[in-house]
């Protein structure tokens, strides 16, 4: 914790002086978060974006936070503004689809995974994605050939490779339960 509390207050020390500045706000709420002070971080990422309503950092950092706590809503929100407006910002389409699967909205997760798999086609991590997303609406088909693709796009991801084989252990079960 230590060295954490020294950043923070010399960031504060920082963010007093430029309180008009977003990125030392956006700058003292990355460093609350590595002390897990995360309503002090809440509270600078606010401060950040009440200088600049559209500081992309500041936007991407509070919803991933707002996701992580269940506020899944508001950060649909922001998202879809700045996803919208910032296209070329990636994680901000990636926050938002994820925001979409927790909140159980398969399809349009399915539609931005899509959107941004024709826009990224040598991205592995977007039919990555797309495959744990079939494999959240038990559709084994859909999974596999999202895998596939993933699996082509980078043939030595043991990450993509344990999807496969936990897709066919799990499909080997169903098929051995069936018979049984």
């Amino acid at each position: 914790g230590g060295k954490f509390e020294v950043l923070s207050a010399m960031l504060e020390k920082l963010a007093n002086v430029y309180a008009q500045v977003p990125a030392v706000q956006y700058q003292l709420a990355v460093a609350y978060l590595a002390g897990n002070e995360t309503d002090k971080a809440v509270a600078s990422l606010t401060r950040a974006l009440s200088s600049d309503t559209n500081y992309p950092d500041a936007l991407l950092l509070l919803a991933d936070i707002q996701i992580k706590t269940g506020r899944v809503d508001p950060a649909i929100v922001s998202l879809k503004q700045l996803s919208q407006q910032n296209p070329q910002i990636v994680q901000a389409r990636l926050l938002l689809a994820n925001a979409y699967r927790i909140q159980g909205d398969f399809a349009t997760a399915l539609d931005i995974y899509q959107q941004l798999e024709a826009d990224y086609p040598t991205n592995f991590e977007i039919p990555l994605l797309m495959g744990t997303t079939y494999v959240q609406q038990k559709n084994n088909v859909a999974a596999r050939q999202a895998f596939t693709r993933a699996l082509n796009l980078s043939p030595d991801n043991f990450t993509v490779l344990e999807y496969l084989v936990n897709l066919d252990l799990r499909e080997k079960q169903f098929t051995s339960a069936a018979q049984g």
